[in-house]
């Protein structure tokens, strides 16, 4: 993952217009326990890509494991509304959040 996040800000350094690698590496930053940079690069990446369902999703994601439902849910709002087809992804991943957030035994 290192070396992926790397490659991402170095293709950022060449194409600050690069919408997927804003995407990519904010999934990298959640995987290292980063959500605040990934909020940003979720962020930019929608300035460039606005009708993106995928980051809309991601951007979702991140909030919901941060507790903030509300906005969470207007992301998975925004994200269905541009592709109905992530609709069983994104239930699959929501209950998956939902597991990783509750306590354990």
């Amino acid at each position: 993952m290192k070396d992926a996040l790397a490659d991402y800000t170095r293709a950022l350094a060449l194409d600050p217009k690069f919408a997927d690698a804003y995407n990519n590496r904010g999934v990298i930053y959640v995987t290292q326990n980063r959500p605040d940079l990934a909020q940003a690069d979720y962020d930019s990446a929608l300035q460039l890509k606005p009708g993106s369902a995928n980051i809309y999703l991601n951007r979702g994601l991140t909030k919901l494991v941060q507790g903030r439902t509300k906005e969470a849910q207007e992301d998975f709002d925004q994200c269905l509304a541009l592709d109905q087809k992530l609709k069983l992804i994104l239930q699959q991943r929501i209950e998956l959040a939902k597991k990783l957030l509750s306590p354990g035994p």
